[in-house]
C-alpha cells in the first residue's frame, strides 16, 4: 500500500524509501483504503541530504507486516 506524507510543504522535494508497505487485516477495512496517510509527521530539517524515519500509525484492526521502517530523504 502506498504511503503519503500529508503535511510537508510543497516546496520541499523528498523521496520515501520504501514508498509502499504491506498491511494485513480484515478485507472489509483494507478494501476501503488505497493509501496510508501519515499526517503527524514533523520534518526536522529541510536541508538537502537530511534523512528521517517515518512512523506509521494504523487502525488497531490492521497490522504492518513490512519489516522496514520507511525513511524520508530531503
Amino acid at each position: 500500500m502506498p504511503i503519503e506524507i500529508s503535511n510537508i510543504s510543497e516546496d520541499v522535494k523528498y523521496s520515501l524509501t520504501p514508498s509502499r508497505v504491506e498491511v494485513a487485516g480484515p478485507k472489509e477495512i483494507l478494501d476501503t483504503m488505497d493509501k496510508i496517510v501519515v499526517d503527524n509527521f514533523n520534518l526536522i530539517s529541510k536541508t538537502e541530504g537530511h534523512t528521517q524515519n517515518v512512523s506509521i500509525t494504523l487502525p488497531e484492526e490492521l497490522m504492518l507486516i513490512t519489516d522496514v521502517i520507511p525513511e524520508l530523504k530531503v
